[in-house]
């Protein structure tokens, strides 16, 4: 919050405040916690879900499953503060992008976000995501890469 009222106060022309958060880091928050970000001013606060799928969630080593993402969503939805969520194109890798994404709006059905961002995945060389790509000669990891 003193981050906040920092901004508010040293930055008066500002008029949207947002925050990233995992959605891990929001599960550790309190009901009261997410009332007071949103009494302060924060605007959106996007959530990197990135995907719906327990086979991928594991897969891009998010550490949470379906259930626990959609537990926190619902918990910000009951304390409402405005979020966004994140969806991560290519997470499923060639083959299983329509699945990821159906699973994905499974997750997000009945919730009440502002909006749906959509961001490409990107396998940095020499990461485990990166060298579990190059072990599999059908590309079932067809990601963009970073040079």
């Amino acid at each position: 919050m003193e981050r906040i009222s920092l901004i508010k106060k040293h930055l008066p022309n500002v008029a949207v405040i947002t925050m990233y958060a995992r959605t891990d880091n929001i599960a550790h928050k309190s009901d009261e916690d997410l009332k007071q970000l949103k009494e302060a001013g924060v605007s959106d606060l996007y959530i990197g879900v990135e995907s719906g799928d327990d086979v991928v969630l594991k897969r891009i080593n998010k550490g949470y499953t379906a259930a626990q993402a959609r537990e926190v969503l619902e918990k910000i939805d009951a304390s409402g503060l405005p979020y966004i969520v994140n969806f991560l194109n290519g997470a499923g890798g060639h083959g299983y992008g329509i699945e990821n994404a159906h699973r994905t709006a499974q997750l997000y059905d009945g919730l009440h976000m502002t909006m749906v961002n959509t961001s490409m995945m990107t396998v940095v060389p020499g990461t485990p995501l990166y060298r579990a790509r190059l072990s599999i000669s059908s590309c079932s990891f067809c990601f963009h890469e970073v040079p």
